[in-house]
């Protein structure tokens, strides 16, 4: 049942974001699927959310995936799921390459996370429709290795991600 509440979802994001974008705002199609670990305890109630980097360092900046572009009354990152969370924020007008996901580590029932993969799909009028991988395979907590509530996948060849690069300053979006 659960997973009807997602398609649903999804669908009427789709259909909303589609009118959105025929419009001439510039905006785009955030769509990213959570993968979390199937071992013991993999599972969480933390907050859970993800930055999203270009090359130059621009990005998207998600607090709470959940809340951004979830079902309601949908219980999230439980053990062997994959997540559906989709939004609309602007097109940076350049491919995404880096990704920053993190957990604020204050669930209640299990505060750590075993994240397996994230992967992103974006589409906007006159863009080109893009989709990338993050295999991560990491916990999120205070008490295992790595010992961090974050973690960072840099795919970008060049310029590092998540700085300002060559003097100028980056701008990240907030959704």
């Amino acid at each position: 049942m659960e997973l009807k509440k997602q398609h649903f979802l999804v669908c009427v994001l789709t259909l909303f974001s589609i009118l959105n974008l025929c419009t001439s705002d510039p905006s785009c199609v955030y769509t990213v699927y959570v993968e979390t670990g199937s071992g013991y305890l993999s599972g969480t109630d933390s907050t859970i959310g993800a930055t999203f980097y270009a090359a130059s360092g621009t990005g998207i900046s998600i607090s709470n995936l959940a809340a951004w572009g979830g079902a309601a009354n949908t219980e999230y990152f439980k053990t062997g799921n994959v997540d559906v969370f989709s939004g609309i924020g602007p097109c940076l007008g350049e491919p995404i390459c880096g990704l920053n996901i993190t957990s604020d580590g204050k669930g209640c029932s299990n505060p750590s996370w075993k994240v397996n993969s994230v992967e992103l799909s974006v589409a906007g009028w006159g863009q080109p429709c893009r989709n990338l991988k993050f295999d991560i395979n990491k916990w999120l907590a205070e008490f295992a290795y790595p010992y961090s509530l974050s973690a960072f996948v840099n795919l970008c060849n060049s310029v590092a991600v998540g700085g300002s690069g060559a003097g100028t300053a980056a701008t990240v979006y907030v959704v």
